[in-house]
């Protein structure tokens, strides 16, 4: 498959394309937006955003987190103890935030 760049997320979803295999609820430990990788926390049930040297368990859901927790739209971050829908499995393009060595923080 050829990757694809979008310049901005459909309307109220970061999800572009597909259907993930993986939807978990987690309960987040500190502020993050949807389009983010995330990793385990202290336990199995509870996630952070990524860290160096940690492994990502998927990217932290707009569109399939329950409306009465999800923020007015995907820019504005979920708050420390919210329970969000963790995306994962393949199967889907998701329009991301990116951060790294070959990008700027907060780059999409």
């Amino acid at each position: 498959m050829v990757g694809e760049s979008y310049n901005r997320a459909p309307e109220g979803r970061i999800v572009v394309r597909g259907e993930p295999h993986i939807q978990v609820e987690k309960k987040l430990t500190e502020a993050a937006k949807a389009g983010m990788l995330v990793t385990c926390d202290s336990n199995d049930y509870k996630i952070k955003k990524l860290a160096a040297n940690t492994m990502p368990i998927g990217w932290l859901s707009f569109e399939y987190t329950d409306a009465k927790t999800r923020p007015a739209d995907f820019e504005t971050a979920y708050a420390s103890g919210d329970i969000v829908t963790v995306i994962a499995g393949g199967n889907f393009d998701i329009y991301a935030i990116a951060t790294g060595e070959a990008s700027t923080g907060n780059d999409v």
